[in-house]
């Protein structure tokens, strides 16, 4: 899906100095530490959740791993998320799908949300125009909407 070279063409259009800078250590397989690593998801936040505020998303960020071996495997230049597609296996999906995209998500832009909904035979698809990567976070009334009416679940007030 291209997903670095869009991710890197958002941020270099949205993203602040310092946000560039720290996804750069992140595509680089750059972090050293876990304090590098949480100064990440701190920075990267907002980018994340357009409703991101540290003191709020303090205790969920203490839950987060921070070991960086990880996140350079995954990410560093023969990082395996370079490569990792399932494309081509997702016309063999019978189960009832739900594709949720978030408009201003910088790391999976709608367009990729689209194109795997159009790979989903019968899968349904939900924009959340209000919304980054975290949808949870910035319409979580609206997502347990969509969830709810997904599974035939009666909404509730």
């Amino acid at each position: 899906m291209g997903g670095s070279s869009a991710a890197r063409a958002i941020l270099a259009e949205r993203g602040t100095p310092e946000q560039q800078a720290i996804a750069a250590a992140l595509w680089e397989g750059g972090f050293r530490s876990e304090e590098e690593v949480r100064r990440f998801h701190t920075v990267m936040g907002p980018l994340y959740s357009r409703r991101f505020d540290p003191e709020k998303a303090g205790p969920a960020l203490a839950r987060l791993p921070y070991a960086p071996e990880p996140l350079n495997r995954a990410f560093g230049p023969d990082g395996f998320l370079r490569r990792f597609d399932l494309r081509p296996e997702l016309a063999r999906i019978t189960a009832p799908t739900l594709i949720i995209a978030g408009l201003h998500d910088w790391i999976c832009p709608p367009e990729f949300s689209e194109e795997i909904h159009r790979l989903i035979p019968g899968s349904r698809y939900a924009l959340f125009e209000h919304s980054s990567h975290s949808i949870r976070a910035d319409e979580p009334e609206r997502l347990m909407a969509a969830i709810l009416g997904f599974v035939g679940a009666p909404v509730t007030d």
